[in-house]
């Protein structure tokens, strides 16, 4: 019998579907002749990481344009009686003659919303792949920094820059990637309650795979959102819906192997829930919990000359995380997030910070207007 079909019937057994990227489907994991193709490995963590680079990219941009638009709980109200609900301050108020109210000279005035702001995010992510993804895990590292501008009280325009790395190790493969970037984000309040966002970035990759395989080629994704801001007291409530694309064209440069092009677009629906605890008069921290829905109604792995696959797939994320505010100056937030908790094929484990100072943002760019 054919020594190389021998072979190749028994990589395809140790193959089996991908839920993330199909790769499993032997006219594109062999051609005709049975010659083994090895784009497909690389092809299913270019997948992964797109997802997962938007997922940091939406979280992100969010919290940057909710600090450039200043939302947050109300806090303020008179000296003596922080802390007190609306309902319980106007009963003291008109409690009678007993209540003493600090004099309101003493309550520091509040702070201008400046106009630019500056962040700084990193996210690490454990991936672990089951036997269906040729049992890749490894860590994905992307950070982020941006700038914004508030145009108007009601517009935010805003720049950024990536870094990504990634390093996943197979049974029988084994992939690394990396990559920087460049691209804008934009802010709309549509209402006192409700922002519209979109972001933009276009990255150039390099993937390496076992087998002496490299790729090169640009990778570009946008995204828009719609995220509610409500507040109850101190309680924050917010529901949000986005829409991504993403599509990265992979040129082959060395090994046996096809360019090809991977394609990935997502609706998540989410939600967050927290309340902001005062720590001091200056510090505040808002522990909160989230979940998030990606249904991906697009996956496609297209190799040249090959067969394309389309995998549509749904997983649930959760999410827990402290919000800290120093004064009206500083933020750090720090969040963890677990996913794959509908995908049995697929687990990670994340955790991420974001920092930014719009008021040391401010003086740095007014020093150097004057200095200009």
């Amino acid at each position: 019998m054919n020594t190389r079909f021998l072979i190749a019937a028994g990589l395809l057994v140790a193959a089996p579907a991908a839920a993330y990227a199909d790769c499993d489907t032997p006219s594109r994991y062999w051609d005709g002749d049975y010659r083994p193709n090895y784009s497909y490995p690389a092809g299913c963590t270019a997948q992964q990481n797109s997802r997962e680079v938007q997922i940091h990219l939406n979280d992100a941009v969010s919290r940057a344009l909710a600090t450039s638009f200043g939302l947050g709980p109300d806090e303020m109200m008179p000296a003596g009686m922080t802390g007190l609900s609306e309902d319980e301050a106007l009963q003291r108020l008109v409690g009678g003659n007993g209540i003493h109210i600090d004099p309101t000279a003493d309550v520091p005035a509040a702070a201008p919303s400046p106009k630019w702001n500056t962040w700084l995010d990193g996210k690490y992510t454990w991936n672990d792949n089951g036997e269906r993804n040729f049992d890749l895990d490894g860590p994905l590292f992307n950070g982020l920094l941006g700038i914004d501008y508030k145009l108007t009280s009601k517009v935010t325009l805003g720049l950024l820059g990536s870094v990504e790395a990634s390093h996943y190790d197979g049974d029988s493969v084994d992939t690394r990637s990396s990559g920087v970037g460049g691209g804008a984000y934009l802010g709309i309040m549509l209402t006192d309650n409700i922002v519209f966002s979109a972001n933009t970035l276009l990255s150039d990759i390099t993937t390496k795979q076992s087998g002496d395989v490299r790729y090169e080629g640009p990778r570009w994704q946008t995204s828009g959102a719609i995220t509610g801001y409500w507040y109850k007291d101190n309680w924050r409530f917010t529901p949000a819906v986005s829409l991504s694309y993403s599509k990265e064209w992979m040129d082959a440069k060395s090994g046996p192997v096809n360019d090809q092009t991977v394609q990935t677009a997502a609706l998540t629906p989410s939600i967050q829930i927290g309340k902001t605890l005062h720590l001091s008069d200056k510090t505040t921290m808002e522990p909160w919990a989230g979940a998030a829905l990606d249904y991906t109604f697009l996956s496609r792995t297209k190799p040249d000359g090959l067969k394309a696959s389309n995998d549509p797939n749904a997983d649930l994320r959760l999410q827990l995380g402290l919000n800290f505010g120093f004064g009206s100056n500083a933020q750090l937030a720090l969040t963890a997030e677990a996913g794959g908790l509908l995908n049995k094929d697929l687990n990670t484990y994340s955790g991420e910070a974001e920092s930014g100072d719009p008021v040391l943002t401010g003086r740095l760019s007014r020093n150097l207007t004057m200095k200009i």
